[in-house]
Parts: structure tokens; sequence; C-alpha cells
């Protein structure tokens, strides 16, 4: 088996199912390469016209491909993290009285430590306000990276995922409690915590609500959100189902959510829980072999 193991991002019981043949660790690629979106977002940058990734594929359709026997299991090292819990279809995670339990929960408290920094005496984990881990989450983002990657534009996505914050929650009658129904400027203090100044966008912030709910019904189209048993969010496939675990596989970028069927484990594909991504919080004295089918 090669080192590289980023095929996995192809793989899985949500991928595959149109070829329910295949293992779940074994990428379906004539499907692949015949379908116009390969990755949901925000990845979809590398499948561009003219990256490295989108000439691959491109390649890759001029290839016939055959399904070989007897590919059954496939023994990898992974950290399993955590179940999820609370699967939500994009219709159910957006419907107001749902959002505002949501946000009613997390207002002023901390999303577990994830966010690196570095001191003097090493790296440490920091913690970070639940409403802005949920704001990353929402967008696929992760260590100051969004589609875009400069400030302004990353502050432009704040700006805007507080106004419509603010008009969801404004549109749900109950208590005017300011903990569980922060008003917009309070939304826009917490947000303001992850730059330095107050940005200058954030005096106008109804201008980049539009922007913000693109990107939010992009990263959402087809996916569910979730949250874990040890209160992180989550954003995974469609198929995903409560019990399924998070998995960190020694040199991924992404976690992959493992479904477990008696002694083994199956692909379900792969998600975005900040905490999870990157290598964030990987323990190596905690992996062990797994066997996936």
């Amino acid at each position: 088996m090669a080192d590289d193991l980023s095929y996995l991002q192809y793989c899985g019981l949500s991928a595959n199912e149109i070829e329910a043949d295949l293992a779940s660790w074994v990428p379906n690629w004539d499907h692949i390469t015949r379908t116009e979106t390969t990755a949901p977002a925000p990845w979809r940058e590398a499948y561009e016209p003219g990256s490295y990734d989108s000439d691959c594929l491109r390649h890759l359709r001029q290839i016939e491909f055959h399904i070989l026997p007897h590919l059954n299991m496939l023994r990898i090292r992974g950290q399993l993290r955590s179940g999820i819990t609370g699967v939500k279809s994009q219709k159910e995670w957006l419907e107001v009285h749902n959002y505002k339990m949501t946000i009613s929960k997390m207002y002023e408290s901390f999303y577990p430590c994830w966010k690196e920094g570095a001191t003097k005496w090493g790296v440490i984990q920091q913690p970070v306000q639940r409403l802005v881990a949920l704001h990353l989450t929402l967008l696929q983002c992760y260590g100051g990276w969004l589609y875009k990657s400069s400030i302004s534009e990353r502050t432009e996505t704040a700006a805007g995922f507080c106004y419509s914050t603010s008009s969801r929650l404004e549109s749900v009658a109950g208590t005017s409690d300011p903990m569980s129904n922060p008003s917009l400027p309070m939304l826009l203090e917490t947000l303001a915590s992850e730059f330095e100044n107050q940005p200058e966008t954030f005096c106008h912030p109804e201008q980049y609500k539009n922007d913000y709910l693109a990107f939010e019904n992009e990263s959402l189209h087809q996916r569910v959100f979730f949250e874990t048993s040890s209160g992180r969010f989550g954003i995974g496939p469609v198929g995903a189902q409560e019990g399924d675990m998070i998995c960190n596989i020694y040199g991924l970028g992404f976690p992959l959510l493992l479904r477990k069927v008696d002694s083994h484990y199956l692909i379900v594909e792969r998600c975005f829980v900040l905490g999870c991504m990157a290598g964030q919080g990987y323990d190596e004295s905690k992996a062990e072999i797994l066997e996936i089918w």
C-alpha cells in the first residue's frame, strides 16, 4: 500500500453508494472522473480549472477503470476521537428554533481547545469562543484559512455571519434575555475577539450578509451538521449517523467518519471537525491498528 493515503478523501459508504460491491476504503475512480463535482466545499478550489488536481482528474477521464476482486480489508493506524450526535440536515439545522437553541447554549462559553499558539515553553492549545467555532465550522475553515486568505475578506464573512445570525434570532419570538438572544453588537464583539482590532467592516455588517449566506449554503449543500460527544461541531456527509466515530489517520489533513460493524470499521466519508484538522490533537500513544472493510 502506498504511503500517501490522500486518496481516502474519495472513499466511503457515501461516496461509493452507487457501487455496493466496493470496500469502503476503495474509491470508485470510474464514477469520480465522470462526475462534475468531486469534492464538497470548501476543498473545491483544488479542482478549479488549471489546478494540479484538476489536471490529474481530467487525464484520469481518459482511462478505463475495472473493479479488482478480493479487495476486502485495509489495516491502518489511527486515533479514534469521539462519536457524533445531533445529526441535522441543512434544512433542519437552519430551522429557526433549532438555530436559536444552538446559539443560546453557546454564547460566552468556550469550545474545547483546538487553536494552537506558540510560547517560549512550546506549543499550547488555546480555547476559542463557541460562537467563533460555530462560524468557522459552518464555513469549514481552520487555522485562519477560508476560501480566501486576506484579513479583510475574513472579517467580511465574520461580519456577515453576525448580521445573518442576528436576523435569524430576531425572527423567533421568545425571551429578551441577552444570554439566550444575543444582540448584533454582542455577536460582533465576540467575533471581533479573533482579530487584533475591531474590524472596520463590522461597522456595516449588513453589507456582507448575502456573501456570507452564499458561502454557508455552499458549505452545507448536501452535507449535515453534527455535534460530538466531546462538545465539538462538525460537517459531514449526508449518510452520517449518530454513533459514527471521528478518526484521525496520521498524515491526513482531514478526519474520517468510521462506522463500527462487529470487529471492523467502514469508512463513511471524510468530515470537518475543528480540533481534528491537520493533525490537531493527534496523539500517537492513543493510536491503534484499525481494520477497515
